[in-house]
């Protein structure tokens, strides 16, 4: 316990050594179950050929695409699903192929685009029956191998399609037991940990060297063979040998590192135990560029090589802000294609980058302080001799080298270098002195060259604080006021006294900046009075530009705080948004959150010397391109640890190099870091939503289109350029042809939502876009295809037509049908027309001619044949007038057919003194015939009345007329008719027969001594 508390005391002050020195800080991104990982324990991770991040976690499998986690989980009855959750160990071989083992031994490979999992084999030393540790590398020809901890190796035999043992492979000691196995490609050779040491083999040669065998003369084994206990042995790319091992009697391991070159061992045990106190170490990870790091509980430690103090930095493993860290055990760390590095740990999947970190934050630290503190910035002077001063509000300057390692101030600044409330410094450029701008109107000037002072409070700012300090091409000075006053010191070459000379130029608000332009004007930010031209020749205002006035001319708002003269005729004026005047035409074009800013509350800018503006806010710092309108936003996601660029201080160092002031610290960085003169990758599509249910994507990629109905079209699409640089990140431009004009910039989720599309065809495209103007050079692009209704799709109108034109063919058809039958029947009716009144008149005429023979010799005769002749001109002209009845349209109604067989029945009556009842049912009334068969039927009716009535006698005569289902049924009888006979009634039936034949009816006549019956069935 006593060692434990010594150790934590060291480790205490060790710590606040490093934050001393400035010890650079990684800005993290954390991933939990709260950004949508299964489970917070992450075990292990790799990267896929296509670039998607695959992680492994005790509650299943997901994938990453820079937008959101997929999770794969295993499936009860479901072959092709995963084992199990809990899978330890992921792995992507050469040819990116995925394997996986689970916490029941199971191993077997995953397919990343089908989502299947295909189970292997393996040739098992022993029997299963509780998880070993185990893990899979590959060897230099190609051979993938599986490492049971303390038990064996296992060769993939691919024909087989299994592991099969290979311990003569890579044959271990015997009687030692291997913890790991790794490839030295220096040495060409392996290198294994065991539990009674380190041993090599050579498998060219076929050398096993170990301790008391050192077959290879190998000085590493030589030097480490008093070593046991040997959990992981690794060279790195220098040939450097590193060891974890666990010493006898200690309770924490040991690193051991042999350095090739020099033959030096170190055995940093005490170093790192007094850094972190009590430790497990998982694993030594070397990256791409050489940068090693040591991991474990609870630590993360970068390996600093050959120094001789420490060899190694502490991350420090705190919560202090969302960029920090916070773990119990870090399990493996994994390099990505950009070379940013993963750790998986119980708290969740942490992601930085350590080269692609640019940003480089510096709390404030005076030489000879033990410790950085925070304090407000305000100004920032790089000097002639190279020294570079940071001066603050109530906390006095401080003085750095140009790597900013702190340098002792001259003693001219004592004894108040730590009371100053600085706002402003400038160095003269004709005397070399270093005037200091300071809260309550005080004014300090330092020669560096004699070391002379002064000190005093000029009274023309009337106690009232100087924040700005400017040069004019005189050697004059400016100096804008909190008051408001703008003041001017002239320049005498003479007698160049700094308390002598100044004049009131002006006096409005408080003066933020003030900028002296090419032309030899001078510019001044005022509060609330805007921006202020000034003839630096005569000191009169010459133009202000305010938020008011003509459009074309207004700032954003009328307090701006920072400027910058960007070219010879262009101004950027910081108010809240950037504004852009020019200078000749007095025209002011606005930069605002409508081009892409992130907010509009810019305080300050500065350009790098790719004239691109570099914009300091509150929430951030913006790279802005003007030329190709193209804004990139950085946070403390980027490893800015305090992003409120609230005082308007941005400056750009003689190097290239930015510096911006915060109320905190300073942050440096060299803004060509972030140039990019490569395209960005091309953009996948992520995410298919189609009415907020997600599509698998796989299969929708491989395929390139969608097909969706008229009714289902609600689509959202998520994409990703798979980069997981955060201080490079791509802008994404999406476009649906045939229903967007031009490409949409997306946000910094990237959706593109389109909550309805009209039946028909589109292409839905994105691309990347990098903070320089290049394009991908390709582009994603995917086929939708949305189906119209039935009613609205060609084949349908196809259809309707064909449809039309059939209905029309059958209309004409139809209509032709009538026409012949019209003419059939007007056919008929004149052919019976015509034969009734041939026949009729060639009677009349016969009878005629007899009557005239007998009319003098015969009267009686004659007579009967003038009865005759009057009779058959009568019958001819209630045929005729049947006939004419029936063809007039007024009359093609079954109800004026049954008033016209009323009349007929009333004559009948009156005529024979008989009693007819006509009983009709009323279905009948509505019924529509055809001229024909109405006429007929009414021919047929009255034949078959004058047959019972004048034939037969009939003096109670019941005529019912019916509907039934497809006919017409007519019942006439009469039980007072005598049988009928003679010729009369023949003719009648054959009169009746004529009739019904003509219309398909059917006829049936009964008669016997009880009377007459008469049935007829009309079809219809």
């Amino acid at each position: 316990m006593y060692r434990f508390i010594i150790n934590s005391l060291f480790f205490l002050l060790l710590g606040c050594a490093a934050l001393g020195q400035g010890a650079r800080q990684y800005s993290f991104t954390h991933f939990s179950t709260a950004d949508g990982l299964a489970a917070n324990m992450v075990t292990s991770i790799v990267q896929d050929e296509d670039g998607y991040i695959w992680l492994s976690t005790i509650n299943g499998l997901q994938r990453y695409d820079g937008n959101s986690f997929l999770s794969i989980r295993s499936q009860a009855n479901n072959p092709w699903s995963l084992p199990s959750d809990n899978i330890p160990v992921l792995y992507a071989d050469r040819k990116k192929t995925l394997w996986l083992s689970d916490n029941h031994n199971r191993i077997g490979t995953f397919d990343p685009h089908t989502l299947r999992f295909k189970a292997v084999e393996v040739d098992y030393h022993r029997r299963q029956t509780s998880f070993l540790q185990k893990y899979f590398f590959e060897t230099p020809e190609g051979d993938l191998m599986l490492q049971e901890l303390f038990v064996g190796l296992y060769r993939f035999d691919p024909k087989a399609n299994k592991f099969v043992k290979a311990d003569a492979m890579i044959p271990a000691p015997k009687g030692w037991l291997r913890n790991g196995i790794s490839w030295d490609s220096t040495q060409k050779r392996y290198w294994m940990a065991c539990d009674s040491g380190i041993a090599s083999y050579d498998p060219v040669r076929k050398v096993l060297s170990y301790r008391g065998n050192n077959r290879g003369n190998d000085p590493a084994i030589a030097r480490l063979s008093g070593l046991t206990n040997i959990s992981w042995a690794q060279s790195d790319s220098r040939g450097n040998l590193m060891l974890i091992g666990w010493e006898p009697g200690m309770g924490t391991p040991t690193l051991h590192v042999y350095e090739r070159k020099t033959g030096r061992y170190e055995k940093n045990y005490t170093a790192l135990l007094l850094s972190i106190g009590y430790n497990e170490m998982s694993g030594i990870f070397e990256q791409s560029n050489g940068r090693t790091w040591i991991f474990g509980r609870p630590f993360l430690a970068e390996w600093k090589g050959n120094k001789a103090d420490l060899s190694f930095s502490v991350v420090a493993n705190e919560y202090r802000n969302e960029q920090s860290i916070k773990f119990d055990y870090l399990y493996r760390m994994y390099e990505d294609k950009e070379k940013n590095v993963w750790l998986c740990t119980n708290n969740g999947l942490y992601h930085f980058s350590p080269e692609g970190q640019v940003f480089n934050s510096h709390n404030l630290i005076r030489h000879g302080d033990k410790a950085a503190h925070e304090a407000p910035a305000n100004a920032f002077l790089e000097t002639s001799s190279g020294i570079f001063y940071v001066g603050c509000w109530g906390q006095g300057i401080y003085s750095y080298d140009r790597n900013f390692n702190p340098v002792p101030l001259p003693k001219a600044f004592y004894p108040r270098y730590r009371e100053m409330s600085i706002w402003d410094m400038h160095q003269h450029s004709r005397t070399g002195h270093i005037w200091i701008a300071q809260q309550g109107g005080y004014m300090f000037v330092y020669d560096p060259a004699t070391g002379k002072h002064w000190e005093w409070q000029p009274e023309i700012f009337g106690k009232r604080t100087i924040r700005q300090v400017v040069e004019d091409r005189d050697g004059n000075l400016w100096f804008g006021a909190q008051s408001g006053a703008i003041v001017k010191w002239d320049y005498q070459p003479g007698n160049p006294d700094p308390a002598k000379g100044y004049s009131l130029i002006t006096k409005k608000n408080t003066i933020a900046k003030m900028v002296l332009d090419r032309e030899g004007f001078l510019w001044a930010a005022s509060q609330s009075y805007g921006l202020l031209k000034i003839d630096m020749g005569s000191g009169q205002i010459i133009r202000t530009f305010t938020d008011k006035g003509p459009s074309s001319e207004r700032l954003f708002t009328d307090n701006p705080t920072d400027i910058l003269q960007y070219d010879d005729t262009t101004l950027v004026v910081v108010s809240s948004a950037i504004n852009l005047l020019n200078t000749r035409t007095n025209k002011i074009t606005h930069f605002s959150t409508a081009d892409g800013l992130p907010s509009n509350n810019a305080t300050s800018v500065t350009k790098d010397r790719n004239n691109i503006l570099w914009v300091g806010m509150v929430d951030g710092l913006c790279r802005v391109n003007l030329k190709k309108k193209v804004v990139n936003h950085f946070d403390r996601r980027d490893g800015i640890t305090y992003d409120n660029f609230s005082s308007a201080s941005a400056h750009q160092i003689s190097d290239g190099r930015l510096l911006f002031t915060t109320d905190h610290n300073f942050l440096v960085f060299d803004p060509a870091a972030l140039v990019e003169s490569t395209p960005p990758p091309k953009p996948v599509i992520t995410s298919f939503r189609v009415g907020n249910k997600p599509l698998l994507v796989d299969s929708l990629n491989r395929e390139k289109k969608l097909v969706l109905k008229y009714n289902n079209n609600s689509l959202s699409f998520e994409f990703s350029a798979l980069s997981f640089h955060k201080q490079k990140r791509p802008h994404y431009f999406y476009k649906l042809e045939n229903m967007d004009k031009d490409w949409i910039h997306a946000d910094e989720m990237h959706p593109a939502v389109y909550n309805y599309l009209p039946p028909g065809k589109y292409v839905f495209k994105v691309k990347t876009e990098n903070a320089d103007g290049l394009t991908s050079e390709e582009t994603s692009s995917f086929l939708i295809v949305v189906r119209p209704p039935i009613w609205n799709t060609w084949w349908f109108y196809g259809a309707l037509v064909l449809a039309g034109i059939g209905i029309l063919v059958w209309l004409d058809r139809e209509r032709m049908n009538r026409l012949r039958a019209i003419q059939r029947m007007r056919s008929g009716i004149a052919g019976n027309l015509h034969h009734d009144i041939n026949t009729t008149l060639s009677n009349i005429s016969i009878l005629s001619e007899m009557a005239k023979m007998k009319a003098d010799k015969d009267i009686v005769r004659s007579k009967e044949y003038i009865q005759q002749i009057s009779e058959k001109s009568h019958n001819m002209m209630i045929a005729m007038d049947d006939m004419l009845w029936s063809i007039h349209p007024e009359n093609d109604t079954m109800e004026k057919t049954l008033l016209r067989l009323n009349e007929f029945i009333d004559s009948l009556q009156s005529r024979y003194e008989a009693r007819i009842n006509l009983v009709v049912e009323n279905k009948v009334r509505s019924l529509k015939l055809d001229m024909d068969t109405r006429h007929n039927c009414f021919l047929l009716l009255k034949a078959t009345l004058r047959a019972v009535v004048e034939d037969a006698g009939g003096r109670n005569t019941t005529l019912h007329i019916e509907h039934t289902r497809s006919s017409l049924l007519l019942k006439i009888r009469d039980y007072t008719a005598t049988a009928p006979g003679g010729h009369s009634f023949a003719k009648r039936m054959a009169e009746m027969n004529e009739r019904a034949s003509s219309i398909n009816a059917e006829l049936d006549v009964q008669t016997d001594s009880k009377g007459i019956s008469v049935i007829v069935l009309v079809p219809l």
